[in-house]
């Protein structure tokens, strides 16, 4: 399903479902993600999920200057000028609050997108900064339902602001 303006998707690839929203902001995009999955359960109460997982990311478009400042702030290897990089890190850790364990990724990516968001969808490039949180995959059991999997949500959207905000030393 696509919003008539393209910027809402809610996808169902092999059981799941997949809700992306181009723009906005993050508080924004977490109350529209929970109105839809209430919605959804009006029509499949019974679907239960055994992970879930929020993906936020930030753009940074600026100068040659300001991305390698970035990347040496980054990366040891200071002789080079790349125009493409990656910095990935994961952290699983305890998150009592909803009792589960969870990931933490955030990534610091430059290269080039294409978006409608910025410069008419011309190739441009950009630092990325990505943050997805996710509960285990190895644990299969299906035990997050549609309508109560709210407090996972606003949980793991606080983790992000705690990174976006640590990712803040890069900008």
């Amino acid at each position: 399903m696509i919003h008539i303006d393209e910027t809402l998707r809610v996808e169902f690839p092999s059981s799941g479902i997949l809700i992306v929203k181009e723009g906005g902001s993050a508080r924004e995009f977490i109350s529209l993600a929970l109105s839809i999955l209430k919605s959804l359960n009006s029509l499949i109460p019974l679907a239960r999920a055994n992970r879930l997982s929020l993906v936020n990311t930030k753009f940074f478009e600026g100068t040659e200057a300001q991305f390698q400042n970035v990347y040496e702030r980054i990366f040891t290897y200071k002789s080079v000028t790349p125009i493409e990089w990656e910095n990935r890190i994961v952290i699983r850790e305890e998150a009592p609050l909803i009792n589960e364990k969870i990931n933490k990724v955030s990534t610091v990516r430059r290269g080039e997108i294409r978006s409608p968001f910025i410069k008419q969808s011309e190739a441009t490039d950009v630092i990325m900064f990505e943050v997805d949180t996710n509960t285990l995959s190895n644990n299969t059991e299906s035990r997050f339902l549609l309508d109560s999997s709210e407090d996972v949500y606003k949980y793991l959207s606080q983790i992000h602001d705690e990174v976006f905000s640590e990712l803040k030393r890069y900008e």
